[in-house]
């Protein structure tokens, strides 16, 4: 960081000499902010021109901080930076907290001013665009008034599409049943957010790990059949899962340092460990055993530099549950090894085969767990952003490692879910009736018995294990009984430019020349997708 003044006696305009001297061939840009925060000046037309001009002949780019846009009152009347566009590139930032006066609802924009295309070329679109690929979010409904992920690849298939075809497409790759009647979450819900929203008293900003009244009903919601009791202090509030597996990858990354990961698995934490150059080292499911982890593999793997282990439970990509005495075997493992478990249960109690769902926290006294949930998949509301991440450990030992300190340092940096959904958390946990999760149970068991029995009748697929939980399972594709098909990349985009199907290619979840089909459609529609991945198999049969 190099710091320019804001002079007092000029009424707190840019230091532009100051500019000129502190920049050099290394400088990638120059941060402004205007409307003033803390100084509440107001950058005039001719001063921000000034600046526009001695950013162009630097070679640099201007970072433009709008969050207070047109909250101006004086004289000098408020011009945005990206006025001067075609000067040079403008990176804008704004939100509607300030003008609107709601910062609790967490919107924002980051808007590029490049009407002669530099930031294309130099790469910087692509890096904003493949940035917010492993990123959260804003909440979906405010929104509505990079191929490594599972984004990705979903844009990568639908750009493949035939628009000439006449088809309905079938999403069978994405997990996300919320636009189906089937799967429509509940009233109580509904009704938790509109009184929150309706009540004004959550339009403000949220603390830093989130509302004590959230923390305190999801504690008391996650400490049921535990050996000990959670507290509010350990539980805290991210914008769905996804800022989750960003917290706990960043503040456990040093050099040097490896993590253990899934294999298949969810391509998120792959990216994040890219992002944050934290070695990854991959265990397998077994296919065999239920994709039960392989933990000869994991004590092989483990070294002094290991610091966790990844497991997902229920399992996506997998549809698997693991039973109680392979959790526990997983924390004397751990315990042994002397590393922390990463238990990702965004898929907690979406269970509907023999083998009943265990959170893994239940093992806190043997081993520290960090959980990642959120409400996305139970109450099938992912567009609201709303999950959490839990310290189960009460020997303290991630309070004198540093690691929570860590968390709550990290949270202090970043965004935090809308405050009226933290407000709403309490209602939504408590007026939730079992008869909805018994309904969601019971289409999802439909729906994976549909595409169990579907798949079985198609000679080149195979499904290694029927899928007792989440929403996924994973297929192995049988190349050698297909013509013209060339990997499972090639089969998706081949199925979703003839029969309008998106699947999701098992490479995306490091395992090669597998699928992932999603099941959590509506029942009639996921027999039609199936009928024509069937006939789409058929007529690329290897003829005998």
């Amino acid at each position: 960081m190099r710091h320019y003044d804001l002079l007092p006696e000029k009424g707190l305009e840019v230091d532009v000499d100051a500019v000129e001297t502190l920049a050099d061939e290394n400088t990638a840009a120059m941060v402004i902010i205007n409307p003033g925060n803390p100084c509440w000046n107001v950058c005039s037309y001719e001063h921000l021109n000034k600046v526009a001009e001695t950013a162009r002949n630097l070679g640099i780019l201007v970072i433009a901080d709008e969050a207070y846009d047109n909250l101006t009152f004086g004289s000098t009347p408020y011009v945005p930076m990206r006025m001067f566009g075609l000067t040079l590139p403008i990176l804008t930032m704004g939100s509607i907290s300030k003008r609107w006066v709601v910062p609790g609802w967490r919107l924002w924009w980051l808007v590029t001013s490049d009407p002669n295309g530099l930031l294309q070329k130099s790469g910087v679109i692509d890096s904003i665009t493949g940035f917010l690929n492993i990123s959260s979010d804003p909440a979906t409904f405010i929104q509505a008034a990079s191929t490594t992920t599972v984004r990705g690849y979903i844009n990568l298939l639908m750009g493949n599409i035939n628009q000439d075809n006449c088809l309905t497409v079938v999403p069978l790759g994405h997990g996300d049943p919320s636009h189906f009647p089937s799967f429509r979450t509940t009233p109580a819900a509904e009704d938790a957010i509109v009184d929150a929203l309706r009540s004004a008293k959550h339009n403000c900003y949220s603390t830093t790990v989130g509302t004590l009244p959230a923390r305190r009903a999801l504690a008391d919601y996650l400490n049921r059949d535990l050996p000990y009791n959670l507290s509010p202090d350990d539980v805290y509030l991210t914008i769905g899962c996804t800022q989750g597996i960003e917290v706990v990858i960043s503040i456990l990354s040093r050099p040097g340092a490896n993590i253990l990961l899934p294999r298949p698995g969810f391509p998120l934490y792959e990216a994040w460990c890219a992002y944050n150059h934290l070695e990854m080292r991959h265990y397998d499911l077994l296919p065999e055993k239920g994709w039960e982890v392989d933990l000869d593999a994991v004590e092989t793997l483990a070294d002094e530099n290991t610091v966790a282990m990844v497991i997902i439970n229920p399992g996506n990509p997998c549809g698997n549950v693991f039973g109680y005495e392979h959790l526990k075997k997983i924390a004397e493992t751990a315990r042994k090894l002397g590393i922390l478990v990463i238990a990702d249960e965004a898929y907690d109690n979406i269970a509907f085969g023999s083998t009943p769902y265990v959170p893994m926290r239940v093992f806190g006294l043997t081993v520290p767990i960090l959980t990642l949930g959120s409400i996305s998949k139970r109450w099938v509301v992912p567009g609201w952003r709303f999950g959490w991440l839990v310290t189960s450990d009460p020997d303290g030992i991630l309070q004198k490692s540093g690691v929570i300190n860590s968390i709550a340092g990290f949270l202090n940096i970043s965004s935090d879910p809308a405050t009226f959904i933290q407000a709403a958390i309490p209602q939504i946990l408590e007026n939730t009736k079992e008869d909805f999760f018994s309904k969601i149970i019971s289409t999802l068991r439909e729906c994976a018995d549909i595409c169990y029995n579907r798949i079985e009748e198609i000679p080149s697929l195979t499904c290694p294990k029927k899928p007792e939980g989440s929403m996924f399972v994973m297929v192995k594709l049988n190349l050698s009984m297909l013509e013209d098909i060339n990997d499972d990349v090639d089969f998706c985009l081949k199925l979703a430019k003839e029969e309008s199907v998106i699947i999701l290619p098992g490479i995306a979840m490091e395992l090669k020349n597998w699928l992932r089909v999603t099941f959590a459609i509506e029942p009639s529609l996921l027999q039609e997708g199936l009928a024509r991945v069937k006939a789409f198999c058929q007529r690329h049969a290897k003829k005998q």
